[in-house]
């Protein structure tokens, strides 16, 4: 396994590890759609940087890949959002921004 990877707990983890390019694109879009207005209705944060500090323990959001546990990531969502999870997350940011 790879010394990038992050700490896997249990082997079901390892099947549930998502590994995405995290481009300049995907960044201005991420800030674009979860917005400082989306981020405080839809949050306990001000914004995507408070939302990214407090994930950190197990997300590098400073990597060119981001590698986290969707279970995690998720898990994160749920406790600290409105969401179940950071695709429902992403999804209504989308909704919210394009409308």
């Amino acid at each position: 396994m790879s010394d990038h990877c992050p700490n896997i707990q249990s082997p079901l983890e390892a099947h549930d590890m998502v590994s995405q390019p995290y481009t300049k694109e995907l960044k201005e879009r991420l800030y674009e759609i979860l917005n400082e207005d989306f981020m405080k209705k839809y949050t306990n944060f001000e914004n995507f940087d408070h939302f990214q500090f407090s994930s950190a323990v197990f997300l590098n959001w400073n990597s060119p890949v981001i590698i986290y546990s969707e279970a995690r990531l998720d898990g994160f969502v749920e406790e600290s959002t409105t969401f179940k999870t950071w695709k429902e997350m992403l999804t209504k940011a989308v909704e919210v921004f394009e409308f």
